[in-house]
């Protein structure tokens, strides 16, 4: 009787087998989702430069290795010099009281009385980010082995991988879906974080040339907050601008934020356009909610998956399913 039922209901039990098993393999990788991401863009963006190197070196495997390890001394290096710089110069900036002569003169301007406390707030959750992060290096560690690993073999496999997921894309305009994704990938990379890094060089440069201590430390921020969408550098350059004046010379000041108005605003409103292009621009919202939500849900690489996510889901179901079915 039983077996008679099982036999009956074989490919519900089978189904249910499936589920449960797809369940249990979603929970093993899980900790690894941010990093199996950050290794698919990784592969992405360096499999034009692995398919030239091959064609050199007659050898997939090999081409791969050095990629990898290239990457590896690419993240590693600059990490641990950046953790230096930031831990030296933060310190230094406290310890001179900087904040204090900044916070006078800020209050000064706009008669708020505790904005020393203010600042003093946010240095001390920068720190306890740094120490949480700290206490997280081992897990940061582990993700980044399989970002290197998963790398290694997604260089290698490409055309094979790239295949399969495409086959598993059951849509009828799938062809472009995928060149939608390459193009939104495109613009997010090298629209928003080359154009990022730009910006972080020049207002280093700028603030070496105007003797601005901490250089390398606001350089540093300026990066992470032009690629914030509606921040932007103006948060460095108008304050620096504001403590030159402070110092006593009304002509750097007004020289400094000149020079950043025009290069700085220059390269977010003239480069960065013609860099991401009109076929893959984003919504500012879509970016602004995809960088933040990407980030509490995937962490650091979310600045890249999140909008990235958005921007498919708004292409497919939005544009292309809500507005085609308006249209038919």
């Amino acid at each position: 009787m039983v077996i008679d039922l099982l036999k009956k209901n074989s490919k519900y039990i089978w189904l249910l087998v499936v589920i449960l098993l797809t369940y249990l393999s979603f929970l093993i990788i899980k900790p690894f989702i941010s990093a199996i991401i950050t290794s698919f863009i990784l592969a992405y963006i360096f499999h034009p430069l692995h398919k030239k190197l091959s064609s050199y070196t007659k050898n997939e495997t090999l081409t791969a290795f050095i990629i990898t390890i290239v990457i590896l001394l690419i993240i590693l290096l600059p990490l641990i010099l950046i953790a230096k710089i930031i831990t030296t110069q933060a310190y230094s900036f406290y310890e001179n009281g900087s904040i204090t002569d900044v916070s006078n003169y800020i209050r000064s301007l706009t008669g708020i009385n505790n904005i020393g406390n203010i600042i003093s707030y946010v240095i001390s959750y920068i720190g306890k980010i740094f120490s949480d992060f700290i206490i997280s290096l081992p897990k940061i560690l582990l993700n980044f082995l399989v970002i290197l690993l998963l790398l290694f073999y997604l260089l290698k496999e490409w055309d094979s991988v790239f295949t399969r997921i495409r086959s598993l894309i059951f849509l009828k305009q799938k062809d472009k879906i995928i060149k939608h994704i390459k193009n939104v990938t495109n613009s997010i990379i090298y629209g928003y974080f080359v154009t990022a890094v730009l910006e972080g060089i020049i207002a280093t440069i700028l603030l070496l040339i105007f003797q601005v201590p901490h250089a390398f430390f606001f350089g540093l921020l300026t990066i992470i907050l032009v690629v914030l969408p509606v921040v932007g550098a103006s948060l460095i350059w108008i304050p620096v601008s504001i403590w030159l004046v402070y110092k006593g010379s009304l002509v750097l000041g007004i020289v400094f934020a000149l020079l950043s108005l025009i290069l700085l605003s220059g390269i977010e409103n003239v480069l960065r356009p013609k860099v991401i292009g009109d076929k893959a621009k984003l919504h500012p919202i879509i970016m602004l909610l995809g960088i933040i939500g990407g980030m509490i849900v995937f962490g650091f690489i979310g600045i890249v998956i999140g909008p990235l996510i958005l921007s498919i889901v708004y292409y497919i179901i939005i544009k292309d399913y809500l507005m085609g079915k308006n249209a038919a």
